[in-house]
Formats: structure tokens, C-alpha cells, sequence
């Protein structure tokens, strides 16, 4: 098969309530190492601006999320809006504006330390042929996903809450599942106690880089060179 090309359309799907997190449901601009939680997945994607391999990324927000609208414009995203906070109804509002991708990566808001590094493995299967490869970092097939355009028909006639999960049992193959190390790129955040989680796993990670070799510098949770 000749391997395929085009940028790959990311789809960040941030329109959930998050009635979990807390009467206000503002998880996504809550901060994790002093950046707003979603901030670090768009910092991420900001920094792939100006490759081959992913295009603007689109953000898919509810209507009354002024605040993520404009943090996500300070990373130059597109926007459209959804009145549901379904997975099913993100992703399909999605798919449907950016119609003639060759490829869409799906990234959960909540779920914001997967790297370039991460996404370029997943990118590699879809050139390579997959039509549709997820994540596992031990515990099963999960986001970040990638879907090529032939699957399109499939992904618009998602519904209710389970996303791109419900595409698993209905492809005529098997999806292609990469393993990755287990990390912070499987960490979604739904509770206050999952944000103090990460945020204290974030501060283990910088005490242990504090008493590294003389010199040594690594870069942390989203970053571009970052492991996943």
C-alpha cells in the first residue's frame, strides 16, 4: 500500500460539563503546574504549527465556555461549538467541520500530557495504512486515536457518550494499538482529587530532576520533546 500523506486534522474535544470536578465545572482552566489544565495539551499542539504533520487544530468548546474560547485562541485554534457535552456529539461536530481531512487525531481536553512524540507514533501507523489506531498504555485501547478518512461514515453516526470506543466492535479489522510506557499521557482528570494527583505526581517529577546530574535539562509534562 503507498504510504499516505496530508496533515492530520486534530480534534480537541473539550465540551464536557465537568459536573464531576465540582459545582462550576471549570476543570479545563484549572492550573497544574501553574498552566491552565487544557493549556498544556494546546502548548503541545502549538508547537506542531509549523510542521507537515498536523494542521490548526479545531477545539470543540460549548457555547458558554468564553474562557476556553479565548485560551484557545491564544494558541491559534479554530473553534466551533456544541450544546451537548457528549463524546459522540464533540467528535461528530468535528469530523463534520473539517469534512475533507485525509486523517483526524482525537484528543480528550482532559486528558493533556500526551506529547508530539506520542502523536507521531500514531501518525506513523495511518501513513503506514491503519485505518484507525488507539493508545494503550496497559490498561486497553484509549485516546489519543487516530481515524482516517474512510471511516468517516462511521464516525458521524456516533451517538450517546462512549465516543470513538463504539468504533472498536463496528470496523470490519481490528484498530492497530500502539503500546506506549505507562505515564502521565493516560492521566484524564474528572475530580478535584485527580487534579491534586497530577499536580503532586508534576512536582515528584521536577523534585527528581532537581537532583539530577549537573546540567542535565529535561523537559516536562506536554513538551515538545517529552517522552510520552
Amino acid at each position: 500500500m503507498a504510504s499516505r500523506g496530508g496533515r492530520v486534522q486534530p480534534l480537541v474535544l473539550a465540551a464536557g460539563s465537568g459536573s464531576r470536578f465540582g459545582s462550576d465545572g471549570r476543570k479545563l482552566t484549572a492550573e497544574v503546574a501553574g498552566v491552565p489544565l487544557i493549556g498544556h495539551l494546546l502548548a503541545a499542539l502549538d508547537r506542531c504549527a509549523k510542521s507537515a504533520m498536523l494542521d490548526q487544530p479545531l477545539v470543540i468548546v460549548r457555547p458558554e465556555a468564553r474562557d476556553l474560547m479565548a485560551l484557545a485562541r491564544t494558541h491559534r485554534c479554530r473553534l466551533i461549538t456544541v450544546a451537548s457535552d457528549g463524546l459522540s456529539s464533540s467528535l461528530r461536530a468535528g469530523v463534520s467541520a473539517s469534512a475533507e481531512a485525509p486523517a483526524w487525531m482525537m484528543l480528550l481536553a482532559d486528558q493533556p500530557f500526551s506529547t508530539v512524540a506520542h502523536w507521531r507514533r500514531l501518525i506513523a501507523c495511518w501513513q503506514e495504512g491503519a485505518d484507525a489506531a488507539f493508545s494503550d498504555g496497559g490498561e486497553g485501547p484509549q485516546p489519543p486515536a487516530i481515524f482516517d478518512r474512510s471511516l468517516k461514515p462511521q464516525l458521524l453516526a456516533l451517538s450517546g457518550d462512549r465516543g470513538a470506543a463504539q468504533l472498536i466492535g463496528r470496523l470490519a479489522e481490528p484498530p492497530t494499538v500502539v503500546t506506549f510506557r505507562p505515564g502521565l499521557w493516560m492521566r484524564d482528570v474528572d475530580t478535584k482529587g485527580d487534579l491534586e494527583q497530577v499536580s503532586a505526581e508534576i512536582r515528584a517529577r521536577r523534585r527528581g530532576r532537581s537532583r539530577g546530574p549537573a546540567g542535565a535539562k529535561e523537559k516536562g509534562p506536554g513538551s515538545a520533546g517529552s517522552a510520552p
